[in-house]
């Protein structure tokens, strides 16, 4: 199974990194990541506080259970930056490929290369392993670019979403 989490222990030299396997009573930070990462779609929609907070919460339970049924076997990692929570990497491995099911990074880390960082690292262990790497993305959503700039192309597509791969120089 991934040992991304034995990754390097510092981020530009400076910060100390962690992977940590999610756990429970991790459950209030991770909603509050998924929370930040749709809070620019649901704000727009103009709802009360707490009906966009009952639609977020319900739509991170979904989320979650939907990540438990699909990917009983995948790892489920925080990212910790020094002592402060930051983000998520959600990974599974099978026998050709590590699937990137899930990375998020808090705003005020974000664009400071730490996305970039963590894929690097599961990209690192898919090479070690001779296999790819893949995802599926929306296709508005910024990270795409990011993705590409790392390598990945798309392999399928519909309306809505895009399937990557990245190969490992075995695989090319």
């Amino acid at each position: 199974m991934i040992r991304i989490s034995e990754c390097p222990d510092k981020f530009n030299g400076q910060h100390a990194i962690q992977l940590i396997e999610a756990e429970n009573h991790h459950d209030p930070f991770l909603y509050a990541l998924f929370a930040s990462t749709r809070m620019g779609e649901v704000s727009s929609w103009q709802w009360s506080d707490e009906m966009a907070s009952h639609f977020l919460k319900m739509q991170w339970q979904a989320q979650k259970l939907s990540y438990q049924h699909q990917f009983s076997r995948a790892k489920n990692f925080i990212v910790q930056m020094n002592t402060d929570q930051i983000g998520r990497l959600m990974v599974n491995e099978d026998d050709s490929s590590i699937q990137l099911i899930d990375i998020a990074i808090m705003p005020d880390y974000q664009n400071k290369k730490l996305g970039s960082f963590m894929i690097e690292l599961v990209q690192m262990e898919a090479q070690s392993k001779g296999k790819d790497v893949r995802l599926m993305v929306k296709r508005n959503n910024p990270a795409l670019k990011l993705y590409k700039r790392l390598d990945f192309f798309v392999i399928e597509e519909n309306s809505l979403d895009l399937k990557m791969v990245w190969r490992s120089s075995e695989n090319r």
